[in-house]
């Protein structure tokens, strides 16, 4: 799976899961279209026009060629430092075929558990 197609997917799942419901996103979006319609050309150099398509001011693709192809994906709700070293001691360590997941058993354990499922 391309970058893209991944940011894509991710959007789009954001979209249906969204509280506003479909037709909420799709007037946000409408009105957003407007509103850019109606900027001056100096106003219009600096619009974000992903905000066209997109919703969510926080779901850039930032850094990084769109067209590059995704063979591994580590995804985290409150991803903090300790979480991403875990994930990266498991792909180095134990092969990549595996699944692992890292947790906290409490919030003041410091370091998480790496718990591997095959």
């Amino acid at each position: 799976m391309l970058f893209r197609e991944l940011y894509d997917l991710a959007v789009t799942m954001g979209m249906q899961a969204d509280p506003r419901g479909q037709a909420g996103v799709t007037s946000y979006l409408s009105h957003i279209k407007k509103e850019s319609a109606a900027l001056s050309p100096k106003q219009k150099k600096y619009f974000d026009t992903e905000t066209l398509t997109n919703p969510y001011s926080d779901t850039r693709i930032l850094y990084g060629d769109p067209k590059t192809q995704v063979k591994r994906l580590m995804v985290g709700i409150d991803a903090e430092e300790s979480g991403s070293t875990c994930i990266n001691r498991a792909a180095r360590g134990y092969g990549h075929s595996s699944r692992y997941v890292c947790r906290r058993r409490s919030p003041r354990e410091r370091r998480p558990k790496l718990i591997r499922y095959s």
